[in-house]
């Protein structure tokens, strides 16, 4: 039987995977088997549930409940279902669920090993810092002011 849990405490630290860690916070580079990735969307879901993907907790809109989501929580008994109406949800996330759903899930073991795939890791990463800081140059308006100097 599904968990499900009325959202009441937006500074709850179980949603902060939703609200507040970013991508390489998600990453967990200490402890990679302990990363996580946010899949949005039922079909989305659905396909990394097809492809073994652990899930940890779903995020949902309460309207979805019964509808949309009601086959992917009866595949997930074990794992807490965080609800809210849509207003409280954006709110939360700062943006609009795609179908009224997310869903935290660990990230699968990569099916290579050795120095390469470090290596890609490795790249992966420094290019998710990069983006992470140009995103925060565009809301400070550092790009902005950089352009009118040139």
């Amino acid at each position: 039987m599904a968990n499900i849990i009325e959202i009441t405490d937006f500074l709850a630290p179980e949603l902060d995977v939703y609200a507040r860690l970013t991508e390489v916070q998600l990453l967990n580079r200490e402890y990679p088997e302990k990363g996580l990735f946010i899949a949005e969307s039922p079909k989305v879901i659905e396909r990394a549930l097809n492809a073994g993907c652990v899930p940890v907790s779903i995020l949902v809109e309460k309207k979805h409940i019964e509808g949309e989501a009601k086959e992917i929580i009866a595949r997930c008994p074990d794992i807490p279902v965080y609800t809210a109406e849509f207003d409280v949800l954006t709110q939360l996330t700062g943006f609009k669920l795609t179908r009224g759903m997310l869903c935290a899930m660990r990230r699968p073991k990569l099916p290579i090993e050795g120095p390469i795939i470090h290596l890609l890791v490795l790249r992966l990463r420094q290019n998710n810092v990069l983006h992470e800081q140009n995103t925060v140059n565009d809301g400070t308006g550092g790009d902005a002011e950089q352009l009118k100097q040139e």
